[in-house]
């Protein structure tokens, strides 16, 4: 009986003894299903992949090849890969590569994202500071107005319980108390201003803050060890491709 179809059979006979489906083989020994699908149709398989089946059958070499002269069943095996093996190799390295592309693409442009939010939040502290500054410039004024309001009343009060509290004077007083009543006024309707601006950018500050945590945690997740095993595959499949 020709080697090929006995290994066929016997492949079909363990299977079937097992109850494994061709994709039960393929996903247990890592094969692919259509290499799966070949060596039930009467092909020999590889070193590799006989050593794989076996191991999913719990079965020798020799079992598996149905023959005691394991040795004479290899040495008519193909070793080196097909040229369709040797395809799907090149495919498989030139889709791994695009990914790879893709991934160091969208890293790029969340790299410039971050930098973005990083300027953003820079502004955003620089504009906090100058308003800062300037509430504390408002509040200065502010203290001084006050003063100056109430020594005017206090010189106010004095003109008018004694003599000297002519009319003319008492009335330059109340249009110089007027007139620091509105500067007050002014100055504390700028001084509610600020403290509103200063409110809103900390709150902007704030959602920066998390975007830009939210930046690092996606940096993060995306250190995964797959990558270096996509590296990896890339690099096996080139390497099969120059040799």
């Amino acid at each position: 009986m020709d080697k090929e179809t006995e290994f066929a059979q016997q492949l079909r006979a363990l299977a079937s003894e097992r109850g494994f489906s061709q994709a039960e083989i393929a996903r247990r020994s890592k094969l692919s299903r259509s290499t799966v699908n070949r060596l039930f149709n009467g092909r020999l398989p590889t070193v590799e992949q006989l050593e794989q089946l076996a191991a999913v059958f719990e079965v020798s070499t020799d079992t598996l090849v149905g023959s005691s002269d394991a040795t004479s069943v290899l040495a008519q095996a193909k070793i080196g890969p097909t040229a369709e093996e040797h395809r799907q190799v090149l495919e498989e390295a030139a889709r791994v590569k695009a990914e790879l592309l893709s991934v160091k693409a969208e890293l790029n442009a969340e790299r410039e994202r971050r930098k973005e939010a990083v300027s953003a939040r820079l502004t955003a502290e620089r504009l906090a500071d100058e308003l800062r500054a300037e509430l504390d410039r408002a509040r200065v004024i502010e203290q001084q107005l006050r003063g100056r309001l109430q020594e005017a009343q206090a010189f106010g009060d004095k003109w008018a319980e004694t003599s000297l509290g002519q009319t003319t004077h008492i009335k330059a007083l109340e249009e110089a108390n007027s007139v620091l009543t509105r500067d007050y006024a002014a100055t504390a309707e700028h001084l509610q201003r600020y403290e509103k601006a200063y409110k809103l950018l900390a709150k902007q500050f704030q959602q920066l803050q998390r975007s830009n945590q939210a930046l690092a945690h996606r940096d993060r997740s995306r250190a995964d060890p797959s990558g270096a095993v996509l590296a990896g595959l890339l690099g096996f499949a080139f390497g099969r491709s120059m040799s």
